[in-house]
């Protein structure tokens, strides 16, 4: 018996699989709910970025909360930002970005997308473990 089940790029003209989206959006993070000073977890997406093959962490203590971040204070160029460990690969749709601490205590995080030999396409917004409440605070 013959299937009846097509997908939708087998249509495509060969010339189109090789589409790249670049997008003008920024990625996307957001930290666990569950998260500590010691135990960041941080889930991370682009949703249609096709060339994302590595997310980098950063963390930073770069300001005081009178001074409102935009989102390239934490980009590398910034002497006060880490590396947080090494690049991970992306997983799927939504890749976890986990930090034990190990590398201290940081009050912002921001996640960067890399390409197959890790040059940046793009950051997300930064984000924070705002204060002993455990509430998380966004900042663009």
């Amino acid at each position: 018996m013959e299937s009846s089940i097509w997908s939708f790029p087998s249509f495509l003209p060969r010339s189109l699989h090789n589409w790249v989206g670049h997008l003008t959006f920024l990625p996307s993070a957001q930290l666990s709910n569950a998260s500590t000073t010691t135990d960041i977890t941080v889930y991370t997406w682009w949703n249609g970025a096709t060339e994302v093959r590595f997310w980098q962490l950063l963390g930073s203590n770069l300001t005081s909360a009178s001074a409102p971040l935009n989102v390239t204070d934490l980009q590398l160029t910034m002497p006060t930002t880490v590396k947080l460990g090494d690049p991970v690969g992306k997983v799927d749709f939504e890749t976890s970005l986990h930090y034990n601490g190990n590398q201290g205590h940081f009050v912002f995080y921001q996640v960067a997308a890399l390409d197959g030999i890790h040059r940046i396409l793009g950051h997300s917004n930064i984000i924070s473990l705002s204060n002993s409440t455990g509430s998380i605070a966004y900042y663009q």
